[in-house]
């Protein structure tokens, strides 16, 4: 397991913030509000499938305005250069 936090290196072909995402849109809402009020971020699907760890969604990590803390440290730390962020790809997976 690494010690950096671990985002998808890119958005899989079911990404929450795709049009072919696996959940309806109250869903995908309920997802968000709970990440927000828990101060989580949203783990890829695929990264579970694969029990590969609590992997950020690249979606989330992209899209979200204000996400979770610890997103906003990653990507503050990423800002400055400081090596904190592990991009890892999309597993083939089905779901």
């Amino acid at each position: 397991m690494s010690d950096k936090f671990q985002v998808m290196a890119e958005r899989c072909d079911q990404c929450l913030f795709s049009p072919n995402r696996i959940v309806d849109s109250k869903r995908m809402a309920d997802v968000l509000a709970e990440c927000k009020e828990t101060d989580s971020h949203f783990v890829c699907h695929k990264a579970t499938i694969k029990a590969m760890g609590p992997v950020c969604c690249r979606g989330y990590f992209d899209e979200i305005p204000a996400p979770a803390t610890i997103v906003q440290l990653a990507k503050r730390f990423e800002a400055v250069g400081m090596d904190v962020v592990e991009y890892v790809e999309v597993p083939d997976a089905t779901a």
